[in-house]
């Protein structure tokens, strides 16, 4: 993608200066040339350090629910309602706004309805790498929200791509796979 975008970027560069004399290009070679000095030293030296420690090492987030604070609909109230019929759970993490923004898409009453696992009860440790829930481990692919239908289509489970759902898409896939 980059070199594309470079590749690019020196062609409308050429095709602009190909109508310009040699006094005005000697003017914007200079400029070209002190931005050049300022930004290649910066670029190679943030290569080079690709290797290196994190600038934030250790990091420590201490558990703290998030209170669902909207209403619900009726439909947010229907779709848990069945989601929890399917035995459907939501992983979750306090620290993801991904996931208070799931919650709020479902308000106060229907989301007392969802089987709601939260995968950092004790709070976060970086060092430590965790401490995810046991419940989380082998449930989680690659985010949160993470949401898995246990009751899926042939009885088997239905995982969904990780992030958040409104309540509409959790309807259509409720449907779309006989879930209703």
């Amino acid at each position: 993608y980059c070199l594309a975008s470079a590749a690019l970027s020196f062609t409308l560069a050429a095709s602009t200066v190909s109508g310009f004399q040699a006094r005005e290009l000697m003017s914007g070679a200079k400029a070209t040339i002190s931005t050049l000095a300022f930004i290649l030293p910066i670029a190679i030296l943030g290569v080079a350090n690709l290797d290196s420690e994190p600038i934030v090492k250790d990091i420590s987030l201490p558990y703290r629910p998030v209170p669902v604070e909207t209403e619900s609909s009726e439909l947010a109230v229907e779709v848990a309602q069945k989601l929890s019929a399917a035995h459907a759970r939501f992983y979750g993490a306090f620290w993801c706004s991904h996931c208070a923004d799931q919650k709020q898409f479902f308000g106060k009453d229907a989301f007392t309805k969802i089987d709601y696992v939260e995968c950092f009860p004790n709070g976060y440790e970086s060092k430590l790498k965790g401490p995810m829930a046991p419940a989380c481990n082998g449930n989680v692919d690659n985010g949160y929200p993470q949401w898995v239908i246990e009751d899926g289509p042939g009885g088997k489970p239905l995982r969904l791509s990780p992030g958040e759902k409104s309540v509409s898409e959790l309807e259509g896939i409720l449907k779309r796979n006989n879930l209703w």
